[in-house]
């Protein structure tokens, strides 16, 4: 049976503030290039006046532009480059592959971020974007993130965070110092220890995951997880039997109703 995957992607700026840091894109290839394939990212943008809205925006833009041989091209072709120092070759080589790949633009992007922001001295050291995103391919994703922003998997009914964060709350939740209730209450919950833009380079945290009929992965910056915080009540948006669009919009609307203390960022994918 034909792998089929449906993706939407939309952000909104939230109740508190008057411009949107957040960035999101979602695509999927035609299918006359081969085996269904999808790409999912938010990035939350760091810096205010404007300079997180930059950020988040070079991030997107890079990673587009670095994965579009990938996105847009057949398999064959795609997979051209591959050598045995490419790819660990007891992995499956394709999917060793797009993981090389999808590090690969986190990093241009972040390269690209912190150079524009060591060329514009008023945001060196402060322009920053987390990311979060999954490349989806013959029901396998291949996920990876940095800061703050999430991916879930919804299967069943059943809600799972796959990301872990890059945050102070996070190492404190990992130590066992705090409860997860401190995602959401700790004072320095917005403390995060990594980001695209802050150094010359940067480490990417990537996870596989297997995929049945029926999942739906969700990308999300920490103005929505923050905001709808019962894992249940997320779970029961994210898999109502809508479209997508209407998904997102309600997503948004009740982090909204919730506060909306944040910019909100959301990417979905579904696999039929």
């Amino acid at each position: 049976m034909t792998l089929n995957i449906k993706v939407f992607a939309n952000t909104d700026q939230g109740l508190k503030y008057q411009n949107n840091e957040d960035s999101v894109f979602a695509y999927v290839r035609p299918e006359e290039l081969g085996t269904a394939m999808a790409f999912i990212v938010v990035a939350d943008g760091i810096g205010g006046h404007s300079a997180g809205e930059v950020a988040s925006d070079l991030a997107i833009e890079t990673m587009r532009a670095t994965l579009e041989h990938v996105l847009e091209t057949d398999e064959q072709e795609a997979t051209q480059p591959i050598t045995l120092e490419e790819v660990d070759t007891e992995d499956d080589p394709f999917l060793e592959y797009l993981e090389n790949k999808l590090v690969g633009a986190i990093q241009a992007a972040n390269s690209t971020i912190f150079d524009y922001a060591q060329s514009h001295q008023d945001n060196a050291g402060n322009l920053g974007s987390t990311v979060t995103c999954a490349i989806i391919w013959n029901k396998t994703a291949v996920i990876a993130n940095v800061g703050d922003s999430r991916t879930y998997l919804l299967r069943d009914g059943e809600l799972e965070r796959i990301t872990t964060d890059h945050s102070y709350v996070a190492e404190l939740v990992a130590r066992g110092a705090v409860d997860e209730s401190a995602y959401f209450t700790h004072p320095q919950r917005n403390v995060i220890t990594r980001a695209l833009g802050h150094q010359s380079d940067v480490t990417v945290d990537t996870y596989r995951q297997e995929l049945e009929d029926g999942d739906r992965l969700l990308c999300c910056s920490d103005g929505l997880w923050e905001m709808i915080t019962n894992p249940k009540e997320l779970a029961a948006l994210l898999g109502e039997d809508s479209s997508l669009e209407d998904i997102s919009v309600n997503l948004i609307e009740a982090a909204n109703n919730y506060g909306g203390k944040d910019n909100i960022g959301v990417s979905i994918a579904h696999i039929d």
